[in-house]
């Protein structure tokens, strides 16, 4: 039931805040799908069921439901940026 709380879609569309489309679930977002169905980015990895949240700085910690891959990313200096910076980005990128 929780797998199900994370994954499933409560809400979509442009975030009026950060300017850019969201999906949110209960406690977690996932990436925005386009209108052909693909990811219009990739925070969380390539599963369209992915799911994670970022944090402060440009922390991040996600899961992907269809690998069974989850991790959570910290670091020491934070980063001026609300979503999920590059070296985040970089790391998950390596992973998948």
């Amino acid at each position: 039931q929780v797998r199900t709380a994370l994954g499933n879609v409560q809400s979509a569309g442009l975030d009026r805040v950060l300017l850019m489309p969201t999906v949110f679930t209960c406690g977690c977002q996932r990436d925005p799908l386009g209108p052909d169905g693909k990811k219009v980015r990739e925070l969380y990895g390539p599963a369209i069921t992915a799911f994670g949240h970022p944090g402060a700085g440009g922390s991040q910690a996600y899961g992907d439901p269809e690998t069974g891959i989850s991790c959570a990313y910290t670091m020491n200096r934070m980063e001026l940026s609300v979503m999920p910076g590059e070296r985040c980005q970089a790391m998950l990128r390596a992973l998948f």
